[in-house]
């Protein structure tokens, strides 16, 4: 299957917490850049921004934050 990847068009991320808890984070492209690499092919890379993330995966986010 083709998967075209466009700047502004939405992606379900499936993502397994520590707990094995799978949650589907609904995100949007904001940038693709695309690399031709000699010995890996070509390499995809994008940023996405998580749209309305789930109450367990900001539990999961500040559960990372450790104060000083």
């Amino acid at each position: 299957e083709v998967v075209e990847f466009i700047p502004g068009a939405g992606v379900l991320v499936r993502f397994r917490l520590p707990s094995k808890e799978e949650i589907h984070l609904h995100c949007s492209i904001k940038w693709l850049r695309i690399t031709p690499e000699p010995l890996a092919g070509i390499i995809y890379n994008m940023g996405m921004e998580i749209n309305k993330p789930p109450q367990p995966y900001l539990d999961f986010v500040r559960s990372l934050y450790v104060p000083e």
